[in-house]
């Protein structure tokens, strides 16, 4: 055995045998003008490997320059022995396409192999060696130019466009540096400028990059352009632009955190104007994996990696915050907020950043400490005194006298403040809480200013001071509310009601005017939240608030055209005054005949405020978020929701489309059992039991086969009759419950106990980040 290895050794690398690479020919010349050099270094690593071939000596040519390059540098050893083939041993290799392509491949072979070996120090010594010897040479000057650009600046409307996979752009070993996460390796690349262009995956940074290179475009695309459909405006003649899997290796690269923080260095160093740092990247990177889920739903998978990568980057680095001050820096300040939010929504944002982790459901970002701790301060802090509330170290007592002293100062804040307002014109003097805090704290309390108001600001500072802290504010949102309502209520039943007369009431008259109020405050919400990017729960939610109180409103105002209308029938059109005509209208039990017509307006009016109250008490369930018992209810209910909606269309599909063909069956039979027809007519109230053909309808085929989720069987709603059309109905019937009992009932079932038991996996942090928007809000 061991002769034949020696034999096998000196056939592959005997003097009569030159060593060769079957597939690049710059190596085998190197090798052949160095073969002393390079028989020593390969013999070595024939006694290592089994299987040493030919088609190995490129690889093992790679290998002997990466160690050459560490120990001995660019002025010796191979990559010498390179570049003095490229500088005297070649003809004019900038026009031998082949030759060229050789020479890329065999840069790029030395990139990878030394990122794969991860050989830092060699992989610097390779790229200083391209760029300061090879990539100057004036034969190969142009030639490596055009391995990153498809043409050059003939003229000047002519303009740099990048090749997807060039040398310096997209260079699959910078690719693949990133995806090992080295930061040494990915700042080489950087510093001897490299790049991976992920704009593909980026819209919102493309159209950036397209707006500062306007000065290339033509006077026909400076004009605008008549509306047409993007998928026909915007085709594209080249297969890289929509190669997804490309694009998503791009984009995985730059997501890395080692990129992150390479790139954010060495922009630094460079001293560019704009650079965003590498948690503002991880962010808009998240949310760009958040958009690829839903749109390249083949890598949906490899889009959440990127996502829980992206934002485990982002806690780690507030993690390295030594206090809540940084802490809060980071929280406050995102530079690519305009990407999310409009400016002037985001300017308003306090903490712009815990803003979006909270609109894109970063539950590990939210739920961290130190945001909970610096929401928990501005939660308990007076926006002008700085004092904090000790609402966690104080007893339930304690608790319950600070609940009944916001109810007291609520009113008395309200309606002094008003009577501050009107007659000093408070829209054009300086706000009065500046009245308020120069004349409390004395920069001049003699004078006219504070004299003028000295009864007002003495009497009406603690209570405007109580409301300066957000949490006193929210106790008194929730007081208001459940006023609110109350009053609804005192509408809805009515205690002081006068038998005989319809009088108003003066919860009747207060009840619009506050609904007016919150609906005038749920417009400006949406108007504000109309200028945001995104946040369709938020906004679904404003419209259900919006909803609610319009709702209300016209109740009211139904019940009273209403009464007015019908209490004029009354009497015959011989009164016209409304309040006169309304102490006249008997109400008694032998007069109300309009309470019973289904089209009375009084009749829409009240159940619009039935469905008010409903809606209105389920609002109630948004502020019990902050007590941690029950919030994992109210958010299992929400989520389980989800669910029973998906399943839900799926049985709308089954629905539509079983109960429609068996109408159309049932239908063609005309044969009727004894006595079905008569029973039919003598039971006016529609029975799921009764033994008739329930799909001689469309509206009793939909309400059979709707309520038979929750009471099965029946087989008798198909009828008694007889014949191939039965039958046939029979055995759809059977497998539409076979389908709604056994599939999808189950199914539903799994999917909630699978959502509810992710919730309660970790309930602390679904609680925290339910409370994190109510303190946001």
């Amino acid at each position: 055995l061991l002769s034949i290895k020696m034999t096998e050794l000196e056939r592959v690398i005997s003097r009569e045998d030159k060593l060769q690479s079957r597939t690049n020919s710059i190596v085998n010349e190197v090798i052949k003008k160095n073969e002393d050099y390079f028989r020593e270094k390969l013999e070595g690593m024939k006694l290592k490997s089994r299987n040493f071939t030919r088609e190995k000596i490129f690889s093992a040519f790679l290998l002997v320059t990466i160690d050459d390059s560490i120990y001995l540098g660019r002025d010796e050893g191979a990559l010498k022995m390179i570049r003095d083939y490229l500088f005297t041993g070649t003809g004019n290799i900038g026009v031998d396409i082949k030759q060229m392509e050789e020479l890329k491949e065999l840069i790029n072979g030395l990139l990878i192999e030394t990122v794969e070996n991860e050989q830092t120090e060699g992989l610097g010594k390779i790229l200083e060696w391209f760029i300061n010897d090879i990539s100057t040479m004036q034969k190969l000057e142009k030639p490596i130019k055009a391995w990153d650009l498809d043409h050059y600046y003939e003229d000047n409307n002519k303009k740099k466009k990048l090749k997807p996979h060039g040398l310096r752009s997209n260079n699959q070993a910078m690719i693949r540096a990133c995806e090992k996460d080295d930061f040494k390796m990915v700042y080489i690349f950087l510093c001897n400028r490299f790049f991976i262009d992920d704009l593909a995956m980026k819209p919102c940074s493309l159209q950036e990059k397209r707006k500062k290179a306007s000065v290339y475009q033509s006077i026909d695309h400076q004009k605008e352009k008549k509306w047409a459909f993007n998928l026909i405006q915007n085709r594209s003649c080249h297969d890289e632009q929509n190669d997804s899997l490309n694009n998503f290796k791009n984009f995985r690269a730059t997501s890395k955190p080692a990129y992150l923080i390479a790139d954010f260095k060495y922009n630094g160093e460079c001293e560019k104007q704009l650079i965003t740092d590498p948690i503002t990247e991880a962010f808009h990177n998240a949310h760009l994996a958040q958009l690829c889920q839903k749109n390249i739903v083949e890598y949906k998978s490899k889009f959440e990696d990127v996502e829980m990568e992206s934002m485990t980057f982002a806690v780690k680095m507030l993690d390295l915050c030594k206090n809540t001050e940084e802490a809060s820096l980071i929280l406050q300040n995102d530079l690519k907020m305009s990407h999310y939010f409009k400016p002037e929504v985001a300017s308003k944002m306090p903490f712009a950043r815990l803003q979006l982790a909270v609109a894109d459901n970063h539950h590990d970002f939210v739920a961290h400490d130190f945001c909970q701790q610096v929401l928990r301060n501005c939660w308990l802090k007076s926006d002008v005194t700085g004092e904090l509330i000790p609402w966690a170290n104080t007893n339930l007592v304690d608790k319950l006298l600070y609940l009944l002293l916001s109810f007291i100062y609520l009113p008395i804040n309200a309606l002094l403040f008003i009577a501050y307002c009107i007659p000093y014109d408070y829209k054009r003097q300086p706000g009065f809480e500046y009245v308020a805090r120069d004349c409390k704290y004395g920069n001049d309390p003699e004078s006219d200013s504070c004299k003028k108001h000295s009864c007002v600001t003495s009497f009406l500072w603690p209570s405007y001071l109580f409301f300066t802290v957000p949490f006193n504010r929210f106790i008194a949102s929730i007081i208001a509310y459940i006023i609110y309502m109350i009053l609804i209520a005192l509408v809805v039943v009515n205690p002081s009601d006068d038998p005989l007369v319809i009088d108003l009431d003066a919860y009747d008259i207060i009840l619009p005017v506050v609904t007016v109020a919150y609906i005038i405050v749920d417009i400006q919400e949406l108007l504000t939240e109309k200028k945001t990017k995104g946040e369709i729960m938020t906004k679904l939610s404003m419209f259900c608030s919006l909803f609610f109180h319009t709702l209300i409103l016209l109740g009211m105002i139904l019940r009273g055209v209403g009464l007015y209308i019908e209490c004029w029938r009354y009497l015959n059109h011989t009164e016209t005054e409304m309040f006169t005509m309304f102490k006249r209208c008997d109400l008694n039990d032998r007069y109300h005949p309009f309470l019973d017509k289904s089209s009375s307006p009084v009749v829409f009016g009240y159940s619009f405020l039935g469905i008010g109250m409903v809606i209105g008490a389920l609002k109630i369930l948004h502020w019990s978020l902050l007590m941690h018992s029950v919030c994992i209810v109210i958010i299992s209910i929400k989520s389980v929701f989800k669910d029973i909606l998906r399943v839900g269309l799926a049985f709308g599909f089954f629905l539509l489309s079983f109960s429609s063909g068996m109408k159309y069956i049932m239908e063609l039979t005309k044969r009727k059992c004894k006595n079905e027809a008569n029973e039919i007519l003598a039971d006016s109230e529609w029975n799921i039991e009764q033994s008739v053909n329930q799909f001689s309808t469309f509206r009793t085929a939909f309400k059979v086969s709707l309520w038979s989720i929750f009471d099965p069987g029946h087989p008798e709603v198909v009828g008694c009759s007889e014949g191939l059309p039965r039958y046939i109905a029979m055995t759809l019937w059977l497998i539409y419950q076979c389908i709604v009992v056994f599939i999808l009932t189950n199914l539903m079932i799994a999917m909630m106990n699978s959502t509810l038991s992710n919730i309660h996996l970790d309930r602390v942090k679904q609680w925290k980040f339910a409370r994190t928007g109510v303190w946001l809000k």
